[in-house]
């Protein structure tokens, strides 16, 4: 059945106006996203009044969090009273942050009383830790007398460990007479093979812990070779020189 010309042009005409009233809603749709996060593809022009609070409502939000955050993007001026008073105590925060972690942003005039004795206690632990793993960074004139006899402990458990493996970095006049005769011992024990048979020696000695090379690990199965030097958590707890198996 064909339409008479009149109803197929009318058809059209329809067809197009709808088209145009779609084309033209999506894209207001997707200037009105634009705008509302902010995009510089935004168009005010094309924004309805009740948009244009929108907009403005979400502009804000973005600014409180830039500030709230201390990104470079925000404007103070923007702010509430509100808004304000909680953006100057997440600074507050970070910069405890910053300085409690030794930071360079750290600014020590905005900390207070009570901030300032806990950042010192950080600094010293921090310190310690350096010192304890024999860091470049150690300040000896700040550990206490318990600290120290910890530093020095550990840094005989480090020279006997560089001794017991042949380091370059062993001083011999650092070893008690036990650790020297296991060392003396353990060399004595090495038996050298033929150049044609020459054949890798495996450590036999066991740990600060007690745990030894070669024994089975009961969580992974496998046999225990690789050394782990003593060590102290931040919290102060010491850790055991152990072997673990190697995953």
């Amino acid at each position: 059945m064909h339409l008479p010309i009149v109803f197929r042009v009318l058809f059209v005409f329809v067809f197009a106006a709808a088209a145009s009233t779609l084309g033209t809603a999506s894209a207001q749709d997707a200037n009105f996203y634009a705008c509302n996060n902010g995009y510089a593809t935004c168009n005010q022009g094309m924004l309805s009044e009740e948009q244009k609070a929108q907009v403005s409502q979400a502009a804000l939000q973005r600014n409180f969090y830039a500030c709230n955050n201390g990104y470079a993007t925000c404007n103070q001026t923007l702010l509430s009273e509100s808004q304000r008073s909680q953006v100057n105590q997440s600074a507050l925060q970070r910069n405890f942050h910053a300085c409690n972690n030794g930071y360079a942003t750290c600014n020590q005039g905005m900390l207070s009383e009570e901030q300032k004795a806990q950042v010192s206690e950080a600094a010293l632990q921090r310190n310690f830790y350096a010192c304890n793993n024999s860091y470049a960074t150690c300040n000896q004139t700040l550990l206490s007398e318990s600290q120290r006899s910890q530093v020095n402990q550990s840094a005989l458990q480090r020279n006997f460990h560089a001794c017991n493996n042949g380091y370059a970095t062993c001083n011999q006049t650092l070893l008690s007479d036990d650790q020297l005769k296991q060392i003396t011992t353990k060399a004595s024990s090495q038996t050298k093979l033929p150049s044609d048979r020459q054949a890798p020696i495996s450590p036999s000695y066991c740990a600060e812990n007690g745990s030894c090379y070669g024994d089975i690990s009961g969580i992974t199965g496998l046999p225990k070779t690789h050394h782990v030097n003593g060590y102290y958590r931040k919290d102060g707890t010491y850790v055991r020189g152990h072997f673990r198996s190697r995953r």
